[in-house]
């Protein structure tokens, strides 16, 4: 298996990474307007199939009178045929050894549905406890997605997004 980081996938591997159940991402998070990916790392089979996939961008919240910019990491999906086999792991691996900073902290998030917490602790990421307000429809409001992250942070007790999630 061959993994890689670009900055764009075409439509069709997009379509093929993601079309073979009506329902690949949490079913929570249909209403949610989300902000795209810029970056991607993707898992290749030997015929350089898309098997796996995790987005990145780099964001912008605030806390307090700070502003941070951080990666945020959003569309982690595997293909069926590959589930069980590790491969989540090893794009999680690719992401945090290979992430150029661009001036960002070296802090990773991701929003998740709570009962989707645990997998994530399995790649380092622990739950933010502070108030996340989310950017919908030019107005910032609570979400009921739990906010992770991995790395030192140094948020205080509210975040504020300045886009829609990732």
């Amino acid at each position: 298996m061959k993994f890689e980081t670009l900055e764009y996938i075409s439509p069709k591997e997009w379509e093929y990474l993601t079309q073979w159940r009506e329902t690949v991402f949490p079913i929570e998070g249909k209403e949610i307007q989300w902000s795209p990916s810029t970056h991607h790392v993707i898992a290749r089979d030997n015929d350089q199939k898309p098997v796996g996939h995790i987005g990145y961008g780099h964001f912008i919240v605030q806390s307090g009178s700070h502003s941070f910019s951080i990666i945020g990491v959003g569309g982690v999906v595997v293909r069926p045929e590959y589930q069980g086999q590790g491969v989540p792991k090893r794009l999680f691996e690719q992401l945090h050894k290979n992430t150029p900073n661009n001036d960002c902290l070296r802090l990773y998030t991701l929003f998740c549905p709570a009962r989707l917490e645990c997998y994530y602790k399995k790649h380092g990421y622990q739950k933010y406890t502070g108030l996340v307000k989310i950017l919908q429809m030019n107005q910032l409001v609570t979400t009921d997605f739990s906010f992770m992250f991995r790395g030192d942070t140094i948020f205080g007790s509210e975040l504020n997004l300045t886009s829609n999630p990732w």
